[in-house]
């Protein structure tokens, strides 16, 4: 599974800026096929899509360090990349 963003891993992303993410998922044979991808923000689910493109925009509400990951399940697996990490923007 990959996850990708319309900004690189590591930016500054100002409060309200809105940012898309697209998720990349394939079972590789195992499980059946892809079920839903749960976008989530700091280890809490923001949002499940159910079917291809896995895309979503997401807007930071507060000006701290937000950690931006993907899962995808199937009917007997789940498969999730490293975090994406965007950082607070400069006092």
């Amino acid at each position: 599974m990959t996850l990708a963003s319309s900004v690189a891993s590591g930016s500054t992303v100002p409060t309200g800026t809105p940012v898309t993410f697209t998720a990349t998922a394939t079972n590789n044979g195992i499980g059946g096929t892809i079920a839903d991808v749960q976008i989530l923000v700091n280890d809490s689910s923001i949002a499940t899509l159910y079917a291809a493109p896995y895309t979503y925009t997401w807007a930071p509400t507060s000006a701290n360090a937000d950690s931006i990951q993907a899962v995808a399940y199937t009917a007997l697996t789940t498969s999730a990349p490293p975090p994406t990490s965007y950082p607070s923007p400069p006092s």
